[in-house]
């Protein structure tokens, strides 16, 4: 058989195809990208869903399509009757894939030989068991399971070639019918021995009955007098409790309207409530209050800091006057203009009248003097001036502090302002709160009182609450307890309560001693009558002997069957080890050489060149894993019809296996999918890689992509 075409709606799957070709078929996809998904697709497609399969991991639940659409697939396949195409469909919901049809590929015409439950059978030539431990090797399951479908497989093959018997299934019918004869101390044989045992101790225990049955009697009676003393306390302790209870509740409803009487001129709860939650907001209200005080304080203490700095500061000077006097502008600019007069002069009538030479130089001398006084005189005027700070920068100085000073007189007020409307805020209502506790309680003169009074008030609500709970408890439990009832609480029992455990305890053990009574009654009649002993003793002890000879029948037929199992695991064990052990070695590059298995799957390994075994836990993983392919590989060839083809199918199966294993496996693979088409799922890229590197041509190339598989 030979997979061509695909496609899905199962699981993540919506509508998808998976195109396959004929040899090896490496398929990759990352994870979550429905690889596993494809693999249970195709078993679901062969052999069905398992219609009993319930809860979550049931391949119907746990496959349904994530879209909400119905379950269906095709499946196009080469096979010994032809081309055909199988279609399973979802026409109830109850049963996923339960409408099938299978027809010849491009015609309507129906494969007769095919139906819903044997299709997987009759393509494959082996059932679901033997399909899934042999051809369907995944990473999650690659070890080899027990199952009486392969068991009967190997055995057909190392005998006579009959499929009908199972060493497994025969020795688990031995074994069940010999647990039903004998299991311990438990089947029918210690049963029986028993019953015999007991009707041969008959005649001995009969007087020792006897006895019992009298003594039996005595108890009753005593019992029967205790039971009836303790039923008089009973009645007496009941109308004790009524009593005390409908007392108690006469008590709880009278406190219950004093202190409603009392609550009656309160206000409410809430109310109260409310104003302990004002009076306590209060608090806040006063350290706002405070806060304000003191920061009028500092305000006061900046203005004081302002005039203070502004009194320390001189006098201010008078302002100069406008004119020009004799120590103004003119009268420093003075000599220097005589002394330009008198230069100027000279220079003219020197030249004009043609003086001596005389003239112009007294001239230039009297200019030269006043220059030099003026100089002078300019130079000592600097200096006084330098000296004394000029009026203008007093007056800045003077101008500025008293600016702080008005600001300090500003912040001041508004400090004030803000603190007498907070002050008044606050007595206003510690005013208003006073009131109102003064409604309910007169004598309160302070916020203090207010809240002493709030919280009595209060108070009282919760006493009248609690009244009402003792008032409701007292009345169920005058309910409970009706004079006709023999049942109390276990609260309302005073100390002499045990009377009724006791007359529980006397009651119980006075109605065991009335079914022994009637036991022994019983016994003793059947044992008076000697001919029924007899006859029962005979019948039972018959009996045992022939259960006996059975359970000696199926021993001896357990043991031969055993025997059998031993002689056949001679043959078949070393037939399916020699096959893995070769495969075995190409993985493992003759490494290892030697494969050795039992009937209940168990594999172990052996290396070249020595005889000792190794067990699976001595191995490492990725050798573990080749080994268990060896194994797989090594079924497929001795279960699987040669003539069926089946496919062999690999869902991530060497995703533990290191670069060279890797290797190796899929040389192997490569050289086995000449013979059967092989589908090789995997979640890497290093398969194909090497695979086109190490055997170009000799695999057709499947990616799995979100919007369906695309092959190259």
């Amino acid at each position: 058989m030979q997979l061509r075409r695909l496609q899905a709606t199962f699981g993540k799957l919506e509508g998808d195809t998976l195109v396959l070709s004929p040899g090896l078929n490496c398929i990759h996809a990352p994870n979550e990208a429905g690889k596993s998904t494809w693999c249970a697709f195709l078993r679901a497609m062969l052999y069905g869903l398992p219609a009993k399969a319930r809860g979550p991991l049931a391949d119907k639940n746990r496959y349904a399509p994530w879209s909400g659409r119905a379950m269906e697939g095709m499946l196009e396949a080469e096979t010994d009757l032809g081309v055909i195409t199988i279609t399973r469909q979802t026409l109830r919901p109850n049963s996923p894939m339960g409408a099938f049809r299978a027809v010849y590929t491009g015609t309507a015409e129906t494969v007769e030989a095919l139906t819903a439950g044997d299709c997987g059978e009759r393509l494959t030539g082996v059932p679901l068991g033997v399909f899934a431990r042999s051809a369907f090797i995944s990473q999650a399951a690659m070890p080899i399971s027990q199952d009486a479908e392969l068991e009967r497989r190997i055995a057909a093959l190392v005998t006579t070639g009959e499929e009908d018997a199972s060493y497994t299934e025969g020795l688990e019918r031995l074994k069940k019918q010999m647990n039903r004869l004998r299991y311990h101390k438990a089947g029918l044989l210690p049963q029986l021995e028993q019953e015999i045992a007991q009707l041969r101790a008959a005649n001995d225990t009969a007087a020792a009955l006897e006895r019992q049955l009298e003594s039996l009697r005595s108890q009753q009676a005593s019992l029967r007098r205790r039971c009836q003393e303790a039923e008089s306390q009973l009645a007496r302790q009941r109308q004790s409790q009524l009593a005390l209870a409908q007392k108690s509740l006469a008590a709880a409803e009278e406190q219950v309207l004093r202190l409603e009487a009392a609550v009656q001129a309160l206000p409410s709860q809430e109310s109260l409530l409310q104003l302990r939650a004002a009076i306590a907001a209060l608090a806040g209200q006063s350290d706002t209050c405070e806060e304000a005080r003191q920061r009028a304080k500092a305000a006061r203490r900046q203005l004081e800091t302002a005039e203070a700095a502004l009194s320390a500061l001189p006098p201010p000077r008078p302002s100069p006057e406008p004119h020009v006097s004799s120590g103004g502008v003119f009268s420093r600019a003075a000599p220097w203009l005589a002394a330009l007069v008198l230069l100027a002069a000279g220079l003219l009538l020197s030249l004009r009248f043609s003086l001596a030479p005389a003239l112009p130089a007294g001239i230039l001398a009297g200019a030269a003097v006043l220059l030099f006084t003026a100089r002078r005189r300019s130079a000592r005027r600097a200096r006084e001036t330098a000296a004394d700070p000029p009026a203008d920068s007093e007056r800045t100085r003077r101008a500025a502090a008293e600016e702080q000073v008005e600001a300090a007189r500003a912040a001041l007020r508004d400090a004030e302002t803000a603190y007498e409307a907070l002050a008044a805020a606050l007595t206003g209502s510690e005013k208003r709160l006073i009131r109102q506790a003064q409604a309910f309680s007169p004598h309160v003169a302070d916020l203090a009182g207010a809240e002493e009074s709030a919280d009595e008030a209060l108070e009282q609500h919760r006493q009248l609450e609690l009244a009402r709970q003792e008032a409701e408890r007292q009345r169920l439990r005058c309910a409970m307890l009706p004079p006709e009832t023999a049942v109390f609480p276990e609260e309302t029992v005073p100390a002499a309560g045990d009377v009724q455990s006791t007359l529980a305890a006397d009651r119980a053990e006075l109605e065991q001693l009335r079914a022994q009574e009637q036991y022994l009654l019983g016994r003793i009649q059947a044992l008076q009558e000697e001919d029924t002993l007899s006859a029962a003793l005979t019948e039972k002890e018959a009996l045992r002997t022939r259960l006996q000879a059975e359970y000696d029948a199926l021993s001896l037929a357990a043991e031969a069957l055993s025997r059998a199992n031993s002689q056949l695991q001679t043959r078949f064990s070393p037939a399916l080890g020699e096959n893995a052990a070769k495969l075995f070695a190409k993985l493992t590059k003759g490494r290892y050489n030697k494969v050795f298995l039992n009937r209940e799957m168990d594999v172990s390994a052996g290396q070249r060149g020595s005889e000792m075994a190794r067990d699976i836990p001595q191995l490492s993983q990725g050798t573990a894993d080749q080994l268990y392919l060896a194994v797989r590989l090594a079924i497929c060839d001795m279960v699987l019809p040669v003539e069926k083809q089946v496919p062999l199918i690999l869902d991530d199966a060497l995703a533990h296996f290191d670069d060279e294993r890797m290797a190796a496996a899929l040389d192997v693979l490569v050289e086995r999918a000449q013979a059967r088409q092989i589908l090789l799922f995997s979640c890497h890229d290093r398969e194909l890689r090497y695979l086109e590197r190490a055997h170009p041509g000799a695999f057709h190339a499947v990616s799995l992509s979100p919007g369906g598989p695309a092959a190259s």
